[in-house]
């Protein structure tokens, strides 16, 4: 039977490291099974809301041009338009999907300055600024800041928010919840 030389120090601490590596990370992967086993965990990634801009200069652009058109940015199809109603840039917000549902990027509304409606280029409707029959969109105004709440919807057909009134995530302070 052969006899080697004995393992020197420095080899004897490689191995030790080594193997306690392995035995921290099968721990760590057991720890993972097991919370996501557990059905309780929720992953959220970014924000429930999506602040647009200051509600001052977004009302006298919309005044001026129409409501503002938003595409999703995040790879995905949800783009939103974005209005104002009436004289205060602190209530009459409007934010709703930018086509009728159903309809693909292709169909997305069209602002008519003639008739102060949106129309539909693959048909023939045609939708108030307040986008009534659209899909909503929660939307406040905190801080002289109009805000979206992206991840939740109203009713068809009713607007998503008059402005006045932040949705339940926002804290007593008009400050969106997680700020």
């Amino acid at each position: 039977m052969p006899v080697g030389k004995p393992a020197t120090r420095r080899e004897v601490t490689v191995v030790a490291l080594a193997v306690g590596g392995v035995v921290v990370a099968v721990a760590l992967g057991a720890l993972v099974l097991l919370a996501a086993r557990g059905g309780d965990v929720e992953v959220r990634l970014g924000s429930d809301t999506w602040e647009v801009g200051r509600a001052e200069n977004m009302a006298d652009a919309i005044a001026a041009g129409g409501p503002l058109l938003f595409q999703d940015l995040s790879g995905g199809d949800r783009d939103i338009y974005v209005s104002h109603v009436g004289e205060s840039p602190d209530a009459g917000w409007y934010a709703f999907a930018a086509r009728a549902t159903g309809r693909d990027r292709a169909c997305s509304l069209v602002w008519e300055p003639a008739e102060g409606m949106l129309r539909d280029p693959c048909g023939d409707a045609t939708f108030s600024p307040e986008g009534e029959g659209l899909e909503q969109y929660p939307v406040y105004v905190a801080d002289g800041r109009v805000v979206v709440d992206i991840n939740r919807t109203g009713e068809r057909g009713r607007p998503g928010g008059d402005g006045d009134s932040p949705p339940d995530s926002v804290i007593e302070s008009g400050t969106p919840a997680g700020r």
